[in-house]
């Protein structure tokens, strides 16, 4: 092997090393070995094949993400950006496109940058530029990596007030997730879950009340599955669709369903307080109510008046002993 190649062999196992090191959270570790694979290859001519850019479009993208990862976001933006700039130079040389997946992470890093940076315009570019190059794999592979970027979508157009675009990302998403085996995929059917519970919000914000309910119907009926499944993460989401489920039904004029998806949450937490409280609100304002509303909502006064009786002694701590 000659001196290049026994250069190039070097930074690529430094570059290796470096990815090892920041998975584990050595972020320092990991820059000294990015470092050591730039010095490797100085007086290489990197411009002569396309590996051997790709090689340093890999230094790069380290670089921004662990930039990325400690906060250090005008070098994350620059890091990135030269990454996303040397792939296209390789696909120059190879005539074709940059490859995707690569180039699909180092925008998406961008993206995550700018969200971080406050630039939701330029947040909201990047992430097109990451779907379309991963609009040119198979998402049975790279299904999950497509899901979190429409779910990254979604919240940026949110914060760009943009709510019916995001209802359309998630709506992408969800529908990608539908189609996908994710048997044995906890953290996909975990992300499916979530995409649920956010596009029930925001169906809720444009007063789609329906809609809402049945994301976040489906969203606890996954959840509880997953989680009798052995999944403990599933029980916040299970019980935040439930959470969800009070709001949704009580706006719907659905006041027994309120109910149920309030003492569902009671039945698994106990005695929460914030819970209580939240249930004692409502069952305040069903009280201002007239009758002909609560027996719409299939509760009648004299249940309203039990269930907020019974968690008012609930929100009482009990008098201590007497010694």
């Amino acid at each position: 092997m000659d001196d290049n190649g026994t250069r190039l062999a070097s930074a690529e196992k430094l570059v290796e090393q470096a990815a090892t090191l920041a998975r584990g959270g050595d972020f320092g570790a990991a820059k000294r070995k990015l470092d050591e694979a730039t010095h490797a290859l100085e007086g290489v001519d990197l411009e002569a094949d396309p590996k051997r850019l790709n090689l340093l479009a890999s230094i790069h993208e380290g670089r921004g993400q662990i930039a990325l990862a400690t906060g250090d976001l005008p070098a994350a933006e620059t890091q990135l950006t030269q990454a996303i700039a040397v792939l296209h130079r390789e696909a120059e040389q190879r005539t074709g496109q940059p490859r995707s997946l690569h180039l699909a992470i180092a925008h998406l890093n961008l993206s995550a940058t700018y969200g971080q940076m406050k630039r939701p315009d330029d947040a909201l570019r990047e992430n097109g530029a990451a779907l379309e190059a991963l609009g040119a794999l198979d998402d049975r592979q790279n299904g999950f990596l497509r899901m979190a970027s429409l779910q990254s979508r979604g919240v940026i157009l949110r914060q760009l007030a943009r709510k019916e675009q995001a209802v359309a990302a998630y709506d992408e998403a969800i529908a990608l997730g539908d189609r996908l085996d994710l048997a044995g995929q906890a953290e996909a059917q975990e992300l499916l879950t979530e995409l649920r519970l956010t596009a029930a919000l925001a169906r809720n914000d444009l007063g789609a009340v329906g809609l809402a309910r049945e994301h976040a119907q489906r969203a606890a009926s996954e959840a509880w599955a997953r989680a009798e499944a052995g999944q403990q993460r599933a029980v916040p989401q299970y019980l935040n669709a439930q959470m969800n489920l009070v709001a949704f039904s009580e706006a719907a004029g659905d006041f027994a369903a309120a109910e149920d998806a309030l003492f569902r949450v009671l039945k698994l937490v106990g005695p929460e307080p914030r819970v209580v409280a939240h249930g004692r609100a409502m069952y305040q304002r069903l009280l201002a109510l007239d009758d002909d509303a609560l027996e719409a909502g299939n509760l009648p006064r004299d249940e309203v008046e039990d269930s907020l009786a019974e968690l008012d002694k609930l929100a009482t701590p009990p008098a201590p002993a007497q010694s």
